[in-house]
């Protein structure tokens, strides 16, 4: 990041002396592009071939206006060379909208009132994710890959003498049907509906720890909680339900030789205690759907200078439906591969399937997803 020091100076009657105060700013931000090549094999028996190449800006700035006020604004935008439009929209943008949108995913004012606590109003980045060279996350990983996405709402830190950290976060959901989620931000799937009042604000409470202890370097359990925002028959006349989930991880690294070398293995799992009938979505079945869903990783952590390995292994069952890297009623499996070069650039590829676990009873068949990109990435 680069720092830019203004000097605000200004006249403050005390006695006759003056005094002036700074704001250091600094850049932040990162481009990223790739190039991306997909294989679907649908529901409907057809097939779907994508070859693209992809890139997402993201620029802005930090001002720390004293020891306790700290803003930031920055701007986002996805592109492709087979984009279709160029439009900037101040509101909702994920992965779901086309290539071609911009926004700003960053627009917030923080306050510390010490070195442990903080509190941030606005627009926020927010990840919680599973340590590994492939980071993902069963309920919250804002903007993974080139999608951009946000939270929009209040986020409240508090860091403990025991090295365990508290995050609450109080959300803001537009008032969107189930068939507009792909229009949200975050990554929320219908029958999540957030068309009544009562479903605007949900909550996510985390506790997390990431200092090394023996072989754990992560540890963390979240909570997230829809006020009646799962719609139980998939319309609004078959009654409301709470959804919440619980989610756990942890991450133990081993070393493997004299240097940075270690081997890195990551558990995470979820569980939704209520959920949609299978009616709800086209699925097999008269009662409610499975709502666990679970992540496992593999990683060998700089068996080479600069050069990490991982895989990963994942199912998300029917009832999982906020997870932004796992689609629900999906299994997934990857390889990934990275290659920092400098501390601000590095470069990525991946290989991954996707696979329903069930098929839907409107479906000729399961859909199946071949997906593999080669990217890098530049950090301001």
């Amino acid at each position: 990041m680069k720092k830019l020091v203004f000097l605000a100076a200004g006249t403050v009657m005390v006695g006759a002396g003056t005094a002036s105060a700074e704001v250091e700013t600094q850049v932040i931000g990162d481009m990223r592009g790739g190039v991306y090549v997909a294989r679907t094999d649908n529901r409907d028996g057809t097939e779907t071939k994508v070859d693209d190449v992809r890139n997402r800006l993201r620029a802005g700035i930090e001002s720390r206006f004293s020891e306790q006020w700290q803003g930031s604004v920055r701007f986002a935008g996805h592109y492709s060379d087979e984009m279709t439009e160029k439009r900037f929209s101040f509101h909702s943008t994920n992965e779901s909208r086309p290539f071609g949108q911009s926004t700003f995913d960053m627009f917030n004012i923080r306050y510390s009132p010490s070195k442990s606590s903080s509190i941030t109003v606005g627009r926020l980045q927010t990840k919680f994710e599973l340590d590994g060279v492939a980071k993902k996350s069963l309920d919250r990983n804002d903007s993974p890959n080139v999608d951009i996405d946000f939270t929009e709402g209040v986020q409240a830190t508090y860091a403990f003498d025991s090295d365990w950290k508290a995050h609450l976060i109080l959300q803001h959901n537009p008032s969107l049907a189930k068939s507009q989620l792909s229009l949200a931000p975050n990554v929320l799937r219908g029958p999540l509906d957030f068309t009544d009042s009562q479903t605007r604000v949900s909550t996510f409470m985390a506790l997390e720890n990431k200092i090394k202890s023996g072989p754990f370097v992560q540890r963390a359990l979240d909570i997230t909680y829809h006020p009646q925002a799962l719609l139980v028959t998939g319309s609004t006349p078959g009654g409301r339900e709470d959804y919440v989930t619980v989610v756990g991880r942890t991450a133990l690294a081993w070393p493997m030789g004299t240097g940075k070398e270690r081997f890195l293995l990551g558990f995470e799992v979820g569980y939704a205690p209520n959920t949609h009938r299978a009616s709800a979505l086209s699925l097999p079945g008269s009662g409610e759907v499975k709502g666990y869903a679970w992540q496992t990783s593999f990683n060998l952590m700089e068996f080479a200078p600069g050069h990490s390995v991982g895989l990963i292994w994942a199912e998300a069952q029917a009832g999982w439906l906020i997870s932004p890297d796992f689609r629900e009623n999906e299994r997934l499996i990857e390889v990934r591969h990275q290659y920092v070069l400098t501390k601000q650039l590095s470069m990525e590829s991946r290989i991954r399937q996707r696979q329903e676990l069930e098929q839907l009873t409107s479906a000729v068949r399961e859909r199946d997803d071949r997906d593999l990109y080669v990217r890098l990435t530049y950090k301001f």
